[in-house]
């Protein structure tokens, strides 16, 4: 089996990786950002998720079995003034993989983010209506 894993150098990325590794599956990650320091047992590609083109060629090139889409923005500041570069990330970038994927044959994992909610509820679950936190900056 091939796994292809967006924001592997992140938190979840990485976590997705060491379990995916340690059953013996062979994963590739995409890069955005410095290298890792720690020592690599998967193969790492160069991917700005951004970049619809450069998704869908890695993806054709690969031909994962399963794409697990980890990477994501962080910075709420960032995201707020810059609108449409955030879009071209979150969204268009999450629609070319799923597109690429469906290219592929490859099944689509979409890892979200908690940030749909504004922190008033102290515990959530699936039937609580989205609630994202209202930038100040």
């Amino acid at each position: 089996m091939r796994l292809f894993v967006t924001g592997g150098t992140g938190l979840v990325g990485s976590n997705v990786i060491a379990t995916a590794i340690g059953r013996g599956i062979d994963v590739i990650a995409a890069q955005y950002g410095p290298e890792p320091t720690w020592g690599l047992r998967y193969l790492l590609e160069p991917l700005d998720v951004s970049d619809s083109e450069a998704v869908r060629s890695l993806i054709r090139r690969h031909r994962p079995d399963i794409v697990i889409h980890c990477a994501g923005l962080l910075d709420q500041v960032f995201m707020f003034r810059n609108r449409a570069q955030a879009w071209q990330f979150m969204v268009e970038g999450t629609d070319a993989l799923a597109r690429a994927c469906r290219e592929v044959g490859a099944r689509f994992v979409f890892v979200s983010s908690d940030w749909v909610f504004d922190s008033r509820e102290p515990l959530v679950d699936r039937g609580l209506p989205p609630s994202p936190p209202r930038s100040t900056a």
